[in-house]
């Protein structure tokens, strides 16, 4: 059974490299619970996975939304657990 967690993950980045709207994918992140979500990925392997490809599509998301590249690094954007 896969991780629902990676797989949320592997649908933002997908949606994200093609120019898709991930709102709702991004939601669902942003509801999730965090101890869940650490329960969740209890192995390295799988907590590498995840913060790759979310940082990876949120800088996709970043990138296309600002003109500036500094600013993509100062911007919390990154909302994970109502955090």
């Amino acid at each position: 059974m896969r991780n629902y967690y990676i797989v949320l993950s592997e649908k933002i980045i997908v949606t994200a490299k093609i120019d898709g709207d991930s709102s709702l994918l991004r939601r669902q992140l942003f509801y999730i619970r965090a101890a869940k979500l650490e329960k969740s990925l209890d192995s390295d392997d799988l907590r590498k996975t995840f913060w790759i490809n979310i940082y990876n599509a949120y800088y996709l998301i970043i990138s296309k939304e600002s003109t500036d590249n500094i600013t993509i690094y100062n911007l919390k954007r990154i909302k994970i657990a109502r955090s």
